[in-house]
């Protein structure tokens, strides 16, 4: 397995069923930019905090130029660049232009219909793999005796 995802697997969407619950305006807002927030912090396997640290570049989004954070500059190795892209994006000061719900879920769909070529047929990019690899962390993961009998901790 890839150094990238010995802890933290590809993210991927969940299936939610019958779900019918649907937030609208602010929430919706608030909600995107939350997501955006622990995407970098998994990526970054770090707590990202806000306000976000001074910019460190700019980069073109949809013909206007996006700060980019000084956590993510240079964009993380094997890290999609679209995906940092859209991230930054995400966490525009004026919230008006950053991008909406609709442009993310067409995002996503385009990413799991036609995944970039670099994670295409890779074992550890498999379904499977990454089901094994949550199963190995649920099942296996310290307890809360374990801790306790850790005097490394």
């Amino acid at each position: 397995m890839d150094e990238d995802h010995r802890i933290t697997p590809i993210l991927k969407l969940i299936d939610f069923g019958y779900s019918s619950y649907v937030n609208t305006g602010r929430d919706i807002v608030e909600n995107i930019f939350e997501i955006g927030t622990i995407m970098m912090g998994v990526i970054l396997l770090q707590d990202v905090g806000h306000p976000l640290p001074d910019p460190a570049h700019q980069i073109e989004w949809q013909g206007k130029m996006i700060d980019v954070p000084q956590l993510l500059w240079p964009f993380p190795e094997g890290v999609d660049p679209e995906l940092v892209t859209i991230l930054c994006a995400i966490n525009r000061a004026d919230e008006d232009a950053r991008p909406n719900l609709q442009y993310l879920l067409n995002k996503a769909q385009g990413a799991v219909a036609n995944p970039a070529e670099s994670y295409r047929d890779k074992p550890e990019e498999q379904d499977d793999a990454i089901s094994e690899l949550w199963r190995d962390i649920v099942y296996n993961a310290p307890t809360s005796s374990d801790e306790s009998n850790d005097s490394s901790l």
